[in-house]
């Protein structure tokens, strides 16, 4: 999540009222199972969003572009 924060201080988006969460979640289905890695944002507001902790880490630009849109009701 460093690597987010560094692209969210970059766009000038303030931490203030983000709560941000990483976890697993695996998710099963008959024959197997995998496992999703979310950052979970929670804005001021009590709204959530989950983002792909794997793509994110990829191209956090995007994530942080996509966590300033989802902050301003964009999404």
């Amino acid at each position: 999540m460093a690597a987010l924060r560094s692209a969210m201080t970059a766009l000038g988006m303030p931490f203030a009222g983000i709560d941000m969460e990483y976890s697993e979640q695996t998710v099963g289905y008959p024959g197997g199972s995998y496992v999703n890695r979310l950052i979970t944002v929670r804005g001021a507001d009590g709204r959530t969003e989950n983002f792909d902790a794997e793509m994110t880490l990829k191209n956090p630009q995007i994530a942080a572009v996509d966590m300033a849109n989802f902050m301003r009701g964009n999404v």
